[in-house]
C-alpha cells in the first residue's frame, strides 16, 4: 500500500518541486517462521530465536540486494547502516516482535522503526511503564483511555518513543530515561500502522517522507 503520491520507481530520495530532496522509504514485513532458514553451519538448526535471527539477517540482505542491484552476500549490516559494494551506505532500521519483523530502508536517514505485539505487555504493567518511561501527557492519555483502550494507547506512544529514539540515534536507554522523545523537537515525523492484527508499528523519519509498506496490511492508526 502506498501513501499519497508515492513515486513508483526506486528507493531513497526524489526531488520535490522546490528542489528539495524528499526521503523515500520502503518498509517490508517479514514472517520469520515462514521464511527459509539459512544454515548456521553443517547440521546446525538452533533454537527458534536463533533461526529467526538468521532469517531476519538473510531477508534484510536479500531485500537490499534487490533494491540496489547487488548480491545478498555482498551486503554488510552494521547497526543503523548497511554497506553495499562500491561504497553505498543506505540508512536501515530493523525491529522484531515474535515471529514478525519490519525492515525499513532509504538512501539516507533519519530513520527508525519499532514493532510491538499487543499480547507482549501485561495489562497490569501498563500504568507503571507509562509513568516511568513516557511523557506525563502520554501517561495521562493512557490512563484516561480506560481498560478497553489503555493498551492500544500505550503501544501507540511506546512505539513512537522507540522509533524516534532510533531515528535520532540517541539510544533507547536515553529515550527511556528521559521519557518520550519529542519527534517535533527533533525535526521528525511519526507514522503509525497495524501491519498485522495484534501488532502496532511506528516509523520515524523526516517530515514529508514518502513511504511504501510491503507485505503489511498498513492500516493507519489513531488514538
Amino acid at each position: 500500500m502506498k501513501e499519497k503520491g508515492l513515486f513508483d520507481k526506486g528507493v531513497g530520495s526524489v526531488r520535490a518541486a522546490k528542489g528539495l530532496f524528499v526521503q523515500q522509504i520502503t518498509v517490508r514485513l517479514f514472517d520469520l517462521d515462514e521464511s527459509p532458514q539459512p544454515s548456521g553451519g553443517p547440521g546446525e538448526r538452533g533454537t527458534r530465536p536463533q533461526c529467526r535471527q538468521r532469517s531476519g539477517r538473510a531477508l534484510r540482505q536479500y531485500e537490499l540486494a534487490c533494491a540496489y542491484g547487488c548480491r545478498p552476500e555482498a551486503v554488510e549490516l552494521k547497526g543503523g547502516r548497511a554497506l553495499l559494494p562500491g561504497g553505498g551506505s543506505p540508512a536501515v532500521s530493523y525491529t522484531r516482535s515474535g515471529r514478525f519483523a519490519l525492515f525499513a530502508f532509504a538512501d539516507h536517514g533519519p530513520l527508525g522503526i519499532d514493532l510491538e505485539a499487543f499480547d507482549g505487555v501485561p495489562d497490569e504493567e501498563i500504568p507503571s511503564l507509562a509513568r516511568d518511561h513516557l511523557a506525563p501527557a502520554a501517561a495521562a492519555e493512557i490512563e484516561a483511555a480506560g481498560s478497553q483502550g489503555a493498551k492500544r494507547s500505550f503501544l501507540f506512544h511506546w512505539t513512537a518513543m522507540e522509533a524516534v529514539g532510533k531515528a535520532a540515534r540517541t539510544g533507547l536507554a536515553i529515550a527511556h530515561r528521559s521519557g518520550a522523545l519529542s519527534a517535533t523537537a527533533r525535526g521528525l515525523a511519526v507514522w503509525h500502522r497495524v501491519p498485522r492484527i495484534g501488532y502496532m508499528a511506528a516509523l520515524a523519519a523526516a517530515p514529508g517522507a514518502r513511504v511504501t509498506w510491503r507485505g503489511a496490511a498498513s492500516l493507519p492508526v489513531t488514538v
